[in-house]
């Protein structure tokens, strides 16, 4: 069988370069063939003829014949219709056969239509053609036309590598293959472990032939040099490789031309270089990986800020997209047999040509590099001299081999002077405020705001906090610089790359100007060009940077190719959808972008995915998707992305209210983001991953699994006779909730982990027994006396219960570690109707909290869920509020007298960090008000609120009944208090923050809490 795929060619093209007269389609609409049984044809006015042919099922099939005037090769292009991704399978004479992939359309009519083209050989006179899918359902078919495009071409004869250069790795397991044959071309080839990976493959560039006087110098060497790492995946990495240097000359020997191989045990790069000559631009890539096998491909289509989906793609899929789009950003996961991958990407590179992308080869299973271009000039990027190209990188092996490996660092200089100043760090980033709401759309640019992200950083002993868009016009920044200083943590800020020249001194004189106020970074955003201009002035920014001794986070950004190696102060990279995505679509990076993402673009350097989103800023909480083969990702999802993506400056996306107090903060402690060893234990493309990351002694494992599965972690990498603690963060009973355990183990031991559909976990194994760990207890409010219970698949275990007016949920068994503050998180639902049963949503609500039987009623508001859906049970709010609880067993009644309150699905208790550390007895009690204190006290007749970006401040009688509300600005903010019922009363202030709600009782004109 002869298989052709040639980029399809426009009739207009065809008729320009002078095609015979019968270059006219033959046009065969699909009703008019002979149709197998099952296949219907259906009137749709919207297609050619006014019909359509439908229900071509699997091994279903249309007949027909083409009458060619000529032997040659001939462009089909069907017309098509399917909802679902299909494929078809295209058969010429009973022997030669291809296929088709036909993405979606959209709908089964004629409302959109499909177009794909497949290039087939016809025999002059009649073809019998059948077109269907023996495997699967073909789509919907309105037509197909046929028009002749040129000759077959005949196939080139293989070529003999019997007489090549061969170099193999140190350990023997690649080798590798040059020469330059008769007909000035010039071809590598590369097996692994004897069996062949790449067949003879292209090399050079577009618009010069360098070859024609054949290798004319060649040298070999080893070379084994081991390096360490100030961040990133391992602190030490190998560096054992053979160097295979080739030189080439034209035919008129006045330029030499040198093509450098270096081959690992893992990985075999080369790259072009050029110490002289005439060449003034570089035209094009003819670079080829023709590979032997190929069974399909993790790919994701090029976009400049590469942000899209990798996905699994065989070669019909593949070529189909490469034919529609503009071919394939770097990385491409490759495999090539049932356990060997190739992972495909650019490693080193300098500016001295754009980056590339990878497009369709030759043939079936060849891939080739094509330069990004500029405009739309064939001119793609200026030569200098010397010129040395970027390092065109193959890492092979198993999966394991791949996301282990350090070549794409290895491939980079040595870093030069000194950096022992870099500090690798967690970052808390004030972008997750900033939503559509209006309510909340100036918060980047809010001062307060800012400074409550340096205190989540204090609150979680991390190193950074960071200043998004916005910033520049409205923060002060030695104000807020200094704040931070005071609370020990060091600030990032974000600027477009358009506020920095293209020239180094100007760079520094910025970055220097920064530096001199006590920035310790920058996140420089919006590149989104992968021009030759563009990599250079990436390249500038870090040397610039280096000297100013300032740490960079690119955004909007190339893919990395190991320049952390070169410039230790370059932290991460985004190049990637990240969690920031989550912000207004909280469907999306779902586990099985998590697992290719660990494959692909993690795989080759820091990746500044932004994790860990729980909720909405309002706390509104889905639990669900509509269906239920998408269900949204789990808490413990999110919580497993923190190990399982690496980057020098891990940077979370959600907002202080989610995380403070949530279960995931004593995880959140710890983790940290530069690692000595990483092992990949475990994983299938678009399925799962699971790996292991090492800091001193300590290991971290995340998980993630887009389908429900056990998985099993040998804990083989543990040093053997030794005892460790597990901390063991799992998905609990439904999405919000995480469940732990903590065991003891040995290297002998398997954990065996129950997880969710979208779900994961996060298992810190120690030697220490006594680590901060969840301390969090839920209490399922159908275990509550009172109430009616009632069903629902999205609450946790199942259920919720509504409580009538005038009555209450009695919590009879809340346990407390010691006496002290503990945040109360409550899981609710508002009304769908109010008190009169009106059936019209309600908009907020209020309940009380009673804690023991002789408390006082605090009441608290509960808004609505915002812009989510708001169908019973699927969308929850959460509000977290602090109440005081004695050591031993403590009762919480939860109600509303005069009202209907929301539904309840369970509660929450967590300790505070305070109350925590004085019960492992980190520090005694002392002054310190608590976190109620802290946001509400009496001074004369007002109430002063301190809040960081505003809030709600209600006014309650001891009954409930709501007397005053009031918004109050960022800040300290003074409310009056107006004249109350018996003048002097008691009443409770009710303060509402985010997701976070403060409440004190009060005796007017009086300063001491009663």
């Amino acid at each position: 069988m002869k298989r052709f795929t040639f980029k399809s060619l426009s009739l207009a093209l065809l008729l320009a370069v002078g095609l015979p007269a019968f270059a006219e389609p033959i046009v065969v609409e699909a009703e008019n063939t002979t149709k197998s049984s099952g296949v219907t044809t259906e009137a749709d006015e919207l297609c050619s003829g006014g019909k359509r042919v439908g229900y071509v099922g699997k091994g279903r099939t249309l007949t027909f014949t083409v009458r060619a005037e000529e032997d040659g090769l001939y462009q089909m292009t069907s017309y098509y219709m399917t909802r679902d991704n299909r494929r078809m399978e295209i058969t010429v004479g009973g022997k030669d056969s291809y296929k088709a992939y036909c993405p979606s359309t959209g709908a089964w009519d004629g409302t959109a239509i499909g177009i794909v083209s497949t290039n087939i050989s016809l025999k002059a006179g009649n073809n019998t053609i059948v077109v269907g899918n023996a495997s699967d359902n073909a789509p919907n078919l309105d037509k197909f036309e046929f028009l002749y495009i040129g000759e077959v071409p005949d196939e080139e004869p293989p070529v003999d590598m019997s007489d090549a250069l061969v170099a193999t790795s140190p350990s023997g397991i690649l080798e590798v293959r040059v020469k330059a044959d008769e007909k000035g071309r010039a071809v590598y080839a590369v097996a692994r472990s004897g069996e062949p990976l790449l067949t003879p493959s292209r090399l050079g560039f577009e618009g010069r032939t360098f070859f024609a006087s054949g290798i004319v110098e060649h040298s070999q060497t080893e070379v084994d040099e081991p390096f360490d790492l100030m961040h990133g995946r391992t602190s030490h990495a190998d560096n054992h490789y053979t160097e295979l240097r080739t030189t080439f000359q034209d035919s008129t020997e006045a330029e030499q031309f040198n093509v450098v191989f270096r081959i690992f045990d893992d990985a075999v790069a080369l790259r072009y270089e050029m110490a002289e000559g005439n060449l003034t631009h570089f035209e094009g890539e003819r670079t080829e990986f023709n590979f032997a096998t190929f069974q399909q491909a993790l790919a994701q289509e090029y976009h400049k800020c590469y942000e899209r989906y990798y996905e699994l793609r065989p070669w019909d899929e593949l070529i189909a997209s490469a034919a529609n789009r503009s071919g394939f950003g770097e990385p491409m996961l490759v495999q090539t047999t049932a356990s060997t991958y190739a992972l495909l990407t650019e490693a080193c590179h300098t500016g001295q040509h754009a980056a590339c992308k990878i497009v369709q080869g030759s043939k079936e299973g060849s891939l080739r590099l094509a330069l990004v271009a500029t405009n739309d000039a064939d001119t793609v990027s200026t030569i200098t001299y010397p010129f040395a190209s970027s390092w065109r990188t193959l890492i092979v092996g198993s999966l394991q081999d791949i996301v282990e490996s350090n070549v794409v660092q290895a491939l980079n200089p040595a870093p030069t002077g000194n950096f022992s100043w870099i500090k690798p760090g967690r970052v808390a980033w004030n972008w997750a405020e900033e939503t559509a709401r209006s309510a909340y759309a100036n918060n980047t640019r809010d001062i307060n705001v800012a400074k409550r992200y340096v205190d989540l950083a204090e609150h979680l002993g991390w190193e950074y906090v960071l200043i998004d868009d916005g910033w520049e016009n409205n923060i002060n920044l030695t104000t807020f610089v200094r704040y931070a200083r005071q609370h020990g943590v060091g600030v990032m800020v974000w600027y477009n790359n358009n506020k920095f020249s293209d020239t180094y001194s100007e760079c520094l004189t910025k970055l220097r100007n920064l530096a001199s106020q006590g920035v310790k970074g920058v996140k420089i955003d919006f590149f989104d060009d992968d021009k030759q201009a563009t990599i250079k002035k990436y390249q500038t920014i870090l040397r610039a940077a280096a000297t100013a001794r300032m740490m960079v986070d690119f955004h909007g950004s190339t893919r990395p190719t190991g320049w952390e190696r070169t410039f230790p102060n370059l932290m991460t990279m985004e190049a990637v959808l990240g969690g920031e995505m989550l912000l207004s679509h909280p469907d999306m990076t779902q586990a099985d972008h998590a697992a290719n993402l660990v494959l692909s673009r993690n795989a080759i350097g820091p990746m500044d995915f932004t994790p860990i989103k729980l909720a909405q800023r309002s706390g509104s909480l889905k639990t669900h998707s509509s269906t239920a083969e998408n269900p949204y990702t789990t808490w413990s999802y999110q919580l497993a992305l923190w190990t399982l993506f690496e980057s020098g400056m891990q940077c979370l996306i959600d907002c202080p209210d989610n995380i403070i107090d949530c279960p995931i903060e004593p995880v959140l402690r710890q983790v940290p983001v530069a690692w000595d060893e990483t092992r990949l234990l475990e994983a299938e493309p678009a399925k799962y991953a699971s790996l292991a990351r090492r800091s001193g002694d300590d290991w971290y494992v995340a998980t993630v699994s887009k389908t429900a599965r056990t998985v099993r972690i040998p804990l083989k990498f543990l040093e053997e006779g030794k005892e460790y603690t597990a901390y063991i963060y799992r998905d609990g009973v439904c999405t919000f909730d995480i469940a732990f355990q903590k065991r003891q183990v040995t290297a002998a031991n398997t954990l065996s982990i129950a997880v969710k559909a979208n779900g994961g976990a996060t298992v810190i194994v120690t030697t220490d027994e006594n680590r901060p760990c969840l301390r969090a207890t839920n209490y399922e409010a159908e275990s509550a006396s009172g109430g009616t219970r009632r069903s629902s698949g999205h609450c946790s275990g199942g259920y919720y219960k509504t409580v009538k007016e005038n009555a209450n949920l009695k919590f009879g068994r809340v346990k407390a570690d010691g006496d002290g503050e503990y945040a109360l998180t409550l899981y609710y639902m508002l009304p769908e109707g109010d008190a009169t049963d009106s059936g019209a949503a309600a908009e907020e609500s209020r309940a009380y909290i009673q804690v023991g039987d002789e408390g006082e009623k605090v009441y608290y508001d509960f808004h609505s869920r915002d812009e989510l859906d708001q169908s019973k049970g699927l969308v929850l709010g959460m509000k977290t509020i602090y109440v005081q609880l004695k050591e031993g067993t403590n009762i919480i009644y939860y109600g509303c007298d005069g009202g209907v309150c929301p539904d309840l699905d369970k509660i929450t208790v967590t300790p505070t960090k305070q109350t925590q550390d004085i019960i492992d007895g980190i520090s005694l009690p002392d002054a310190k008000p608590t976190n109620t204190d802290r946001a509400l006290r009496l001074e004369g007749d007002c109430i002063v609120c301190s809040t960081f970006d505003g809030g709600t401040l209600s006014i309650f009688d001891m009954n409930g009944h709501l007397l005053q509300k009031t918004h109050v600005e960022a800040g300290e903010a003074r409310v009056m208090v107006l004249p109350l019922k018996g003048v002097g009363g008691p009443f409770i202030a009710s303060l509402s923050t985010g997701i976070r709600a403060f409440a004190r009782k009060f005796l007017l004109n009086k300063e001491r809490k009663q």
